[in-house]
């Protein structure tokens, strides 16, 4: 029989056990690399499918809950990570007027001179810092730039990072924790007014 069991052809007898410097045929094959990962898999996170949200929303003048409803059935994500991308691309979309007038006020630049991709990161940033209490500060800042990274625009970290500490130290409101006391969330969503939020003094002139 030309074959064994496994449908191979006899090696001769410099390649049995012990013979000869071949590799045995039972041997596993090398080690390969693993591929890189997909789309899928590399934005299976909160904020990398909030990125992936607002991007279908601003381009495509789709619903954001139509584009979110399909990211998490594509994608195998923790639901804690569906939850806050929720979240944070239903709040980003509700307040873009008050999140972009914050970020007017912490760009050295304005909007037009900023790079769309880069933009939807600063509102993803900032949303964090300003509506989510629960989010420390350094760690909203820390992987909303990691995301930049892993869209591979290493050349935006820098500036993304630049714009939300100073927002954060320089012009969010004193008290966060008391944003709706004079005026309901609610509100503010329906008649957004930059010139309501009470930011720190030293900047409050330039978002009115």
């Amino acid at each position: 029989n030309q074959f064994d069991s496994r449908g191979r052809r006899p090696r001769g007898p410099s390649s049995g056990p012990g013979r000869g410097r071949g590799p045995s045929p039972d041997r596993r094959p090398p080690f390969r690399p693993r591929r890189p990962p997909t789309t899928q898999e590399r934005f299976a996170d909160a904020r990398g499918m909030t990125f992936e949200a607002l991007g279908t929303f601003e381009n495509r003048r789709a619903f954001v809950s139509d584009a979110l409803e399909q990211l998490f059935y594509e994608r195998s994500a923790l639901p804690s990570d569906k939850g806050l991308a929720t979240e944070m691309s239903y709040g980003i979309a509700r307040r873009i007027a008050t999140v972009d007038a914050l970020l007017n006020a912490a760009c050295s630049r304005p909007q037009d001179m900023v790079q769309d991709g880069l933009w939807r990161l600063m509102r993803i940033g900032a949303y964090q810092l300003a509506w989510l209490q629960s989010i420390p500060a350094h760690a909203a800042i820390h992987e909303t730039v990691e995301l930049a990274h892993r869209l591979h625009q290493p050349g935006w970290a820098g500036f993304l990072n630049a714009v939300l500490r100073r927002l954060q130290r320089d012009i969010l409101p004193v008290d966060q924790a008391g944003w709706s006391s004079q005026r309901s969330l609610a509100d503010l969503v329906a008649n957004p007014d930059p010139s309501w939020l009470p930011l720190r003094e030293v900047n409050a002139a330039a978002v009115r």
